[in-house]
Formats: structure tokens, sequence, C-alpha cells
């Protein structure tokens, strides 16, 4: 290819002796220069023609490529995936993509790559010819991070490109859900039963005091009247004591 080119891409797609323009998302480098594309087809049987326009200040060139679709086909990344952390073990199933080159879904044609990530560590492990897979090593404690790619297996077919990454599966501790499902009980139920005690208390009360109504408080005019100790308080009879004194005169004593 020329360097100081600018491109741009046009698939043409035959199929009972026609061709068709389809169209072809293309994405580029870091130069920003066009460096592939990409396009869906609903058939292995047609032939595909890919061609790629070249220009620059005082030239033009065009390049066409022929392919198969079963030697440049991307399947799609593994679905619908189930992981689940039973007695120590991890368990993990997903569903077989759809290939357009591989009709008969035969399971060897098929090669995976899980990717399990943890807080400490990072495995990826190949997996051949089946859609599940178990690994006994996991601390149940753990929160891991599991996501799937695959590609066609050189069994049945040439071809290496691996399929974009599935999307990431999160496995939480079995405790702290039970315990966060528990927590989120209680609040949801909780809540309201304390909200309806107390509106009951406060009804019980009102209908008690309509029920039985409180004795009422003398008035406080009488209470005062009642409260002194003189309300029934007679006078204590007055004696009156006379003393008569009697004083002799010793000057007629002395006379005589």
């Amino acid at each position: 290819m020329l360097t100081h080119a600018q491109y741009s891409v046009t698939l043409l797609y035959k199929s009972d002796e026609k061709f068709e323009n389809r169209t072809c998302d293309t994405f580029t480098n870091k130069e920003e220069k066009v460096v592939g594309c990409h396009s869906r087809i609903s058939s292995a049987n047609p032939r595909i023609y890919l061609r790629i326009n070249a220009s620059g200040t005082d030239f033009y060139k065009i390049y066409i490529f022929r392919f198969f679709p079963r030697d440049i086909e991307k399947m799609d990344p593994p679905q619908n995936i189930k992981a689940s952390i039973e007695s120590g073990s991890l368990k993990i199933k997903w569903n077989q993509p759809h290939v357009l080159s591989i009709t008969n879904n035969n399971s060897a044609c098929f090669q995976y790559e899980l990717k399990l990530n943890d807080s400490k560590n990072v495995q990826i492990q190949t997996i051949h010819e089946r859609t599940s897979y178990n690994l006994s090593i996991i601390d149940a404690m753990r929160t891991y991070l599991l996501k799937l790619r695959g590609k066609k297996s050189d069994i049945c077919y040439t071809n290496n490109i691996w399929s974009d990454w599935s999307t990431i599966v999160v496995l939480k501790p079995e405790g702290r859900n039970k315990l966060n499902s528990l927590v989120i009980a209680l609040i949801v139920l909780g809540i309201p039963s304390v909200l309806l005690a107390v509106l009951l208390i406060f009804r019980c009360q009102r209908v008690l005091e309509k029920l039985f109504p409180p004795i009422p408080s003398p008035i406080i005019k009488n209470k005062n009247v009642l409260e002194k100790d003189t309300f029934f308080k007679t006078d204590a009879p007055k004696y009156i004591e006379e003393i008569t004194i009697v004083v002799e005169d010793s000057s007629e004593d002395d006379r005589l």
C-alpha cells in the first residue's frame, strides 16, 4: 500500500451472478487512515469483492481482492452466558454462536477463551468443542469478572479471527448477596410495620379517651377553700384572768 495515500473502501457482494454494493463500516488507525472495514452478510456461498481506492496528489489506483465468507467471517461473541459458584466450583454455560459457514452446528468447529479476573489474578482458559466449563479452584468470598470470546477451530476451517469479547458477567460472594437481600427485606417490611404500629397506638389512645373520659377536676375556687385549714375552724374561747394585788402601807406602823 502507498504511504501517503487516502483510502476508501467499497464492498461488492456477488450472488446469482449479480453484484450488489454493500455498506462497509470502515475503521482507522492512529494516523486516521482507513485500515479495514466490517459488514454483515446473509449467506456463506456468495463471493465477496473488496475494492480499495487509493488516491493522492498525482495518482489514483484501485485494488480489488476476492474472498470467500468462510475465510474471513468473524463470528459474534458467545451469548446467554450463565455463571454460578456452587460448592467452591465455578460453573459456566453459554450458547454456541451462529456461523454462516458451519451449517451443522458442530461443536468441534469452535474454540473459546475464558478470561476470569478477580482482585488479585487474571486467568485465561482455552476451551475446545463444548459450551460449558467448570473451574474447581474458586474462593467463594471473592468477586469475579468473566467474559468469553470465540473463533472457528482449525478442525473445520482455517480462520484465526477471534470474535469480540462478550459482555462482562459479575459474580459476587453468596453470603453478601444473601445479606443484601435480608437487609432489603427488613427495610421494605420493617419501616411500614413500625409506622403502622405508631398509627394504631395513637388511634387506640383516642378511642380510649372517648370511651373512658377523664374525671373532671374541682373548680379552682372550691379547691382553694377545701385546701385551707380555716373552713371548719372555730375560734378558741378566751379567758381573762384578774389578779388583785394588796399593798400594805408601812408608814402607819412606823408612827405607832
